[in-house]
């Protein structure tokens, strides 16, 4: 329960500077690239909350697709800094965001595991 409170937290700070950064995005960007940094930002939320009520297997489905977002998610702003969409200081926060939760993620699923082995 701890690491999917921490969780949520590092999503909603994460988002929030999200949000700011997708502003200053130029309009080309903003609804190419950017929509779809912002979507799977959603999904990511949504990924999460799904597995906060899930149990065993469908649970680990669930993490496996949350880990695979935080990837695509980092591939797509990683993109957007490259293109200059993003500047230095909003990438530098996004990123640590995003590994945070990878690594919360990866935690996560391997508590799951553990829990698994022991049935």
């Amino acid at each position: 329960p701890h690491v999917q409170f921490s969780l949520l937290h590092v999503w909603s700070t994460f988002y929030l500077e999200l949000h700011t950064t997708l502003k200053q995005f130029d309009k080309r960007d903003r609804h190419g690239l950017g929509a779809h940094i912002d979507s799977t930002a959603l999904s990511i939320l949504d990924y999460l909350l799904l597995a906060k009520v899930k149990q065993g297997s469908a649970r680990l489905l669930i993490l496996d697709k949350l880990d695979r977002e935080l990837v695509r998610e980092k591939i797509l702003v990683r993109l957007a800094h490259q293109i200059k969409a993003v500047k230095d200081s909003h990438y530098i926060k996004l990123e640590q965001k995003i590994l945070e939760m990878g690594r919360m993620v990866g935690g996560w699923i391997k508590q799951e595991k553990h829990k698994k082995e022991q049935v």
